[in-house]
């Protein structure tokens, strides 16, 4: 009897490891039903040498914030200058496409207008962000590759420019009449020569806009911004992140 009774006590004592076994075994690899139910980041001592710990720490620890290095362009833009511009030399190509935003973003405001245009270019190039170029034409032609909502409910590709006239169809920049704005040569030389000094609450603008033609998802990325003045038709805006 003392015989049996001693057997009864190992064979539970050996019933009961294996039990512990496979569910420490289903606990470090758990079906796929146990993965809808239990996160896989588990805080509990291994009872296996290769269970996941490190993983889920590194997982769980806070990420650095993501950082760009200067005037490394983010893969969904592109600098659309046209063919015939990079044709031409790059002082030349400068010149041209001053004009061509000047003329397509101003011609009706006036000296005022044409400078702050051009003083919010020079600035984008000074800022040294990732998403503006470092010329002249990179900043004008800069598109970007954005996901929009199509009416049948379906998301969509779409460029968004950061000059409007630039994904604008309709317009032929090399049917500009630049010879009936004499003043636009001025105001690029000014510019390109770095003999203009803009006024002092101009002189970190970045951003400018027709605020009642905008969008209401415009109008409230301009509301998070520094207001600085209003020039012509246009509001001006800086950004304190820079």
């Amino acid at each position: 009897m003392p015989r049996v009774k001693a057997y009864l006590s190992k064979s539970r004592g050996f019933a009961i490891l294996v039990c512990l076994l496979a569910a420490g075994a289903g606990y470090y690899y758990p079906s796929p039903y146990q993965e809808q139910r239990w996160p896989k980041e588990r805080w509990v001592f291994p009872m296996h040498p290769t269970a996941p710990v490190i993983k889920p720490i590194l997982k769980m620890a806070p990420k650095a914030p993501r950082m760009y290095k200067a005037h490394a362009k983010p893969k969904n833009q592109v600098y659309a200058i046209p063919a015939w511009i990079k044709a031409l030399p790059h002082a030349k190509q400068e010149e041209v496409c001053t004009d061509l935003n000047l003329y397509y973003e101003a011609r009706g405001e006036g000296d005022a207008g044409m400078a702050m245009v051009a003083t919010v270019v020079d600035n984008r190039i000074k800022a040294n962000r990732a998403h503006w170029g470092k010329t002249v034409c990179e900043n004008v032609f800069l598109k970007t590759k954005v996901k929009r909502q199509a009416p049948n409910g379906k998301a969509k590709h779409a460029w968004r420019c950061e000059f409007s006239w630039v994904c604008d169809r309709k317009i032929n920049p090399r049917r500009a009449q630049l010879a009936k704005y004499p003043v636009i040569a001025r105001i690029r030389e000014a510019h390109l020569g770095g003999t203009y000094t803009p006024p002092p609450h101009l002189r970190t603008a970045l951003y400018y806009c027709r605020y009642e033609h905008s969008s209401p998802g415009n109008q409230k990325y301009f509301d998070t911004l520094e207001y600085l003045d209003k020039v012509g038709n246009h509001r001006v805006y800086t950004d304190l992140r820079v």
